[in-house]
């Protein structure tokens, strides 16, 4: 994935919004017909995707959008590593060129990965024929590596060196605090064995290969060969390498060496964040799939408020189009001060005019002065306050040329020592330097990794053990800050409640080995909003409860948990991993009982290898959930 960075300050928008950074994703972010609604509606994407097709059909004998758009088996096809490699830099270049179509241009660029090649080739460093060819044969040799796995993971590079042994790679930096080995399957299983009895959190990327580890050196000498052939250049437009973390030479660019050296070496992304964020006005965007980049950007601990960073669309709802999240993408850029070419914008498209009301309208706004405290005024408890709520502009003081007023964003500082304290956390663990008390977790850029730091931090701040779960229900400050005062205890019960509202069956999942659930929230969004979802979490993770010991008792008592909401069959039940062998167990004591199990979903039950997207496994659910005729 490719994230490109453009200017905020308003003396440089004059000079339009050629003056962007972009960023581009690696391998890892694909999923099954990805981009699929921008094809269809979008002709600058769809010309520059049917362009690559081409190539690659000719040259290649990639079918890239019968495969990724109209097959039969098209869910099966980003499971092979050239193809997704081939998908992933499509999809980056094809949406770089709909958003230059725009007048949104790249005044510097930065890659993860696989992403760098995008870069590069916008860049004029290398063309597009050669970059696709350099891509299929990038995926062919990852594709003949021997097993191997890619595993995140909560730790700095200081704190997890000295965890991997001669076998394993430390393969990205993408964070203060979250670095991604890579190696042997093996060698990858024990890592997470050791760092599970240490109570550091990782998760597997969705990547059967170990790629930029010491299993790539075999491969080396043929990927040289070929890089050797090629025409590279001095790049015309700047990016960020992946290797030193700061501004590709033309000498580099142009050098077979240093690509070579960019599939075996560490990818350095969060120093990369650093050179782009000294800029202090820049805006980033995400152009690619997903939202991981951007969720690396917003957490950086140079992330100023100056900055804004935005994808260019994450993780889609059910019946939500890719193309209405783009559109409000661009109205923030919008709003952030870029200037928008809308007569390309429009150009597909029949306009007419509208005749407007006779009455005027009376362009008379109100702003309040951000440098100056409000005047004492009423708050909820009816108790002055100054300072309680602020106003502060998103764009400076002079207006840009177009007269838009600033944008306006409220506020809410801390009120009490609790919420003073979990502020700072937040601010330390986000990167970011304002928090709202009434911001929410995730749409801040939180995460399952993130949220297991957050409560161990805490632990050790408040004295009070919480499961993850909390945040579900208390995803801000003042809603958290209100759990650990004890005003509002968390509930005692195992159930879960992700999405109770909806006309269908419940569906209930199990937790896997760590007992916590945070991961079936985003699972739940993309089962649609009529679909109920409840998750089942461990006991004792608040410290108050005895944990089970075994498989039979937590069957037992999370039966009794479920009638609360559903107190007869048919049951619909399933879970990852650990949490599909629970699901058995509870299936197997419900048929004892003359009971009816209706679906029984087993999520990657083998372990957690996490093969496929969450996305891939909510549709699989989704599927089973909607084609039952009891549903």
């Amino acid at each position: 994935m490719t994230l490109i960075a453009h200017p905020r300050n308003l003396d440089q928008v004059e000079r339009g919004v050629e003056e962007a950074l972009g960023n581009f994703a690696g391998h890892g972010a694909h999923y099954d017909n990805m981009a699929s609604d921008l094809y269809r509606t979008a002709p600058a994407f769809r010309a520059a995707m049917d362009e690559v097709d081409a190539i690659l059909r000719a040259r290649h004998g990639i079918a890239l959008v019968e495969g990724l758009y109209r097959g039969a088996d098209r869910r099966g096809f980003l499971e092979d590593i050239p193809r997704a490699q081939a998908a992933m830099f499509a999809v980056e270049y094809a949406l770089a060129h709909l958003w230059m179509s725009w007048s949104v241009r790249p005044q510097a660029m930065i890659g993860h990965s696989l992403g760098e090649y995008v870069a590069a080739c916008l860049a004029g460093v290398v063309s597009l024929e050669d970059a696709l060819a350099l891509v299929a044969l990038r995926g062919q040799l990852l594709e003949k590596l021997p097993s191997g796995a890619m595993l995140s993971v909560a730790l700095s590079e200081e704190e997890l060196a000295p965890l991997l042994d001669n076998a394993l790679s430390l393969a990205a930096i993408n964070g203060p605090s979250l670095c991604v080995a890579s190696g042997p399957t093996d060698a990858i299983e024990g890592l997470e064995r050791r760092l599970a009895r240490e109570a550091v959190q990782c998760r597997r990327l969705a990547i059967a290969t170990a790629a930029h580890s010491g299993l790539v050196e075999p491969v080396l000498s043929e990927f040289a060969a070929f890089v050797e052939r090629l025409e590279l250049h001095a790049p015309g437009i700047p990016y960020v390498s992946n290797i030193t973390g700061t501004w590709i030479t033309a000498e580099q660019a142009a050098s077979p060496d240093y690509w070579v050296r960019h599939l075996r070496e560490t990818v350095r992304f969060t120093a990369g964040l650093h050179t782009l964020l000294q800029e202090p006005h820049r805006a980033l965007l995400e152009v690619g799939p997903g939202h991981s980049l951007s969720t690396f950007a917003r957490h950086h601990r140079t992330t100023a408020a100056g900055h804004t960073v935005l994808p260019s669309f994450g993780y889609l709802r059910e019946n939500e189009p890719e193309l209405a999240s783009l559109l409000t993408t661009l109205g923030r850029l919008w709003l952030a001060g870029a200037r928008v070419d809308w007569s390309g914008f429009s150009a597909n498209e029949r306009r007419r005019r509208v005749p407007l009301p006779t009455y005027p309208f009376e362009r008379q706004p109100y702003w309040i002065d951000a440098r100056k405290p409000f005047e004492d005024r009423p708050t909820s408890t009816g108790a002055p306050s100054t300072w309680d709520r602020v106003s502060v502009l998103a764009s400076p003081a002079s207006a840009p040329t177009d007269e838009r007023e600033p944008t306006q964003i409220d506020y809410v500082a801390p009120r009490d020592e609790i919420e003073r304290r979990l502020v700072e956390i937040w601010q330390r663990l986000l990167g970011m330097p304002h928090i709202d008390i009434h911001a929410n977790f995730f749409e801040l850029g939180g995460h399952s990794l993130l949220a297991a730091q957050l409560f161990a931090v805490c632990e050790k701040t408040f004295g009070r053990r919480l499961p993850l779960s909390t945040l579900i229900h208390a995803p801000t400050v003042a809603q958290l800050a209100r759990v650990l005062d004890q005003n509002e205890a968390p509930p005692s019960s195992c159930l879960v409640a992700l999405q109770p509202l909806g006309s269908r069956l419940p569906f209930f999942c199990m937790h896997a080995e760590s007992g916590q659930v945070l991961i079936y929230r985003e699972f739940a969004q993309l089962l649609g909003a009529d679909q109920p979802v409840y998750a089942l979490q461990a006991q004792g993770l608040d410290g108050t409860h005895p944990p089970h010991t075994t498989i039979e008792a937590m069957a037992a008592h999370y039966l009794d948990e479920i009638r609360t909401v559903q107190p007869e069959g048919p049951y619909f039940l399933g879970g990852f991993c650990l949490g599909a062998v629970i699901s058995f167990e509870m299936a197997q004591q419900l048929h004892a009982r003359g009971e009816r199990v209706a679906l029984l979903v087993a999520l990657d039950a083998s372990g957690p290898r996490f093969k496929k997207s969450l996305g891939d496994y909510a549709y699989f659910a989704m599927q089973a959930l909607r084609e039952h005729p009891l549903a």
